[in-house]
């Protein structure tokens, strides 16, 4: 290609290039897309920052010791607390121990961890006195008197031997304190209420009974009476507690109520007529007296007669007052007197009152007897 042939090629590759013409500005019903709105999160409750931060946090470690051998008594115990919060202290007691002293109290935490140290000591406590008494107040047995540590406990037990007559705990619990204490046991001994027939009285045994020689008694004789057998009454006794009766079947003879039979006679004795007075050959003397005079006998009381060495009739108490109006001496050198109600006792079982006493003993119930009218 020769130089004008080049030329006008490059002339035509240069109207080959289009210039683009640029739109022209027109209305579009198409609007712009409006931005979405973010979705709202709300966050998560934050955990409540401590109201003390770690350097705030202040230790007190209490110790409980002996103050002499310092020895460990219970394990330290550690309280947390905020630099300058109030600290209350609480105390502890030890069986037998009292405080004595406190090292290094405080009241508030401080910045330096603390250590309080309380000191105990082993201390005796007042003493516990004990008093065995009657259902009337007087001392049975010496007073006894307990010792032992402070805050330590006590038994309290009443006397082993009158246990059967003790109203109340057999023991008394409690704790030795600084001030002393009294512990009081009452026991009624006289537990039963005695009394005697007011006519003859026999018991059938419904069974085979131990025998005993007083009431409430522990050990029984050796013979036990046959059943079917049939004793006459002459004192009764209860016993007060329990309601339990006994019966004396004569001197040192007590047995149960229980598994008896009462009955008016014994079929088996020879029943007598009617008693008469003894002939008068029987008596060396008969005289009539005024005289006043106590029943001295045993507990049983003493029996009196129809007439001397007549019938028996029952038995009068042990000293019950009487009038005697009539003595009787008989050819048998014994002594009997005839009471103002009819029967007849023998002096033995008679204690005669001195004139001047009874005299006083007049007076003074006169006396009274017009002062409650």
């Amino acid at each position: 290609m020769n130089l004008f042939e080049r030329v006008i090629h490059f002339f035509k590759k240069e109207a080959d290039v289009v210039v683009p013409t640029p739109p022209k500005p027109h209305e579009s019903s198409h609007q712009p897309a409006r931005a979405e709105t973010a979705p709202v999160v709300t966050p998560k409750p934050q955990q409540p920052a401590p109201t003390a931060t770690p350097d705030r946090v202040a230790r007190i470690t209490v110790q409980f010791r002996d103050r002499y051998s310092d020895e460990v008594l219970a394990e330290p115990i550690d309280y947390h607390g905020e630099i300058d919060e109030p600290f209350k202290l609480e105390w502890r007691q030890f069986e037998g121990r009292v405080m004595s002293e406190v090292v290094g109290f405080t009241d508030q935490f401080h910045r330096a961890n603390q250590t309080i140290i309380l000191m105990y000591e082993e201390r005796l406590a007042a003493p516990v006195i004990i008093y065995h008494r009657n259902s009337y107040g007087d001392l049975i047995a010496p007073p006894e008197m307990l010792l032992g540590n402070i805050n330590t406990l006590f038994v309290a037990e009443s006397l082993p031997s009158q246990r059967q007559h003790l109203q109340g705990a057999v023991e008394q619990r409690g704790q030795f304190q600084a001030h002393s204490q009294t512990i009081h046991f009452e026991y009624e001994l006289n537990q039963l209420e005695t009394n005697q027939p007011q006519q003859v009285t026999f018991v059938e045994l419904d069974r085979a009974k131990p025998v005993y020689r007083e009431p409430q008694g522990d050990i029984a004789l050796n013979t036990e009476l046959p059943a079917h057998s049939i004793w006459q009454v002459f004192a009764f006794a209860r016993e007060t507690t329990n309601g339990k009766v006994w019966l004396n079947l004569g001197g040192a003879s007590w047995i149960t109520s229980k598994y008896t039979t009462p009955r008016s006679d014994n079929p088996y004795s020879y029943v007598l007529g009617s008693p008469e007075t003894p002939a008068l050959e029987f008596a060396e003397d008969t005289s009539t007296i005024r005289e006043y005079a106590t029943v001295n006998s045993t507990q049983q009381g003493a029996t009196i007669w129809s007439a001397p060495y007549g019938n028996p009739l029952t038995r009068i108490p042990h000293q019950t007052q009487v009038v005697l109006v009539r003595q009787a001496r008989l050819t048998n050198d014994s002594v009997w007197y005839q009471l103002s109600t009819g029967e007849w006792i023998q002096s033995a079982y008679i204690a005669l009152i001195p004139p001047f006493i009874a005299a006083q003993q007049l007076r003074q119930q006169v006396n009274q007897d017009a002062f409650e009218a």
